[in-house]
């Protein structure tokens, strides 16, 4: 073993996870609601972390990590194409993100 090099730089690397897509988010919501073997309180806990990470765009730990001080609901923001009307939104910020350029960045649930 001593005597070993490596060939190339990335032989030995671990792989990326890929990230997940909206079809393989089907299939594991399908499984889930088709299996038996799940209490229904973490089926449907899993159900919204996952989903809430997909269109999130975050990782399943970034969810978890979510505090109530972090989210704000019950915004409103006057519509562009109809100025009369109101279009309702919140927000949420995730904090410690290992992608994130900018800490505290806010993003809007529609």
């Amino acid at each position: 073993m001593r005597g070993l090099k490596k060939r190339k730089n990335k032989e030995f690397t671990q792989r990326q996870a890929t990230p997940i897509s909206l079809d393989m988010l089907r299939v594991l919501h399908f499984h889930l609601t088709h299996t038996s073997g799940f209490i229904e309180a973490s089926r449907l806990w899993f159900l919204a972390v996952s989903a809430f990470a997909f269109y999130g765009m975050c990782r399943i730990n970034e969810v978890l990590s979510l505090q109530w001080k972090n989210i704000t609901l019950d915004l409103a923001r006057p519509s562009a194409s109809d100025p009369t009307s109101t279009i309702g939104y919140g927000v949420y910020k995730l904090e410690g993100r290992k992608t994130e350029v900018t800490e505290g960045r806010r993003y809007n649930l529609h």
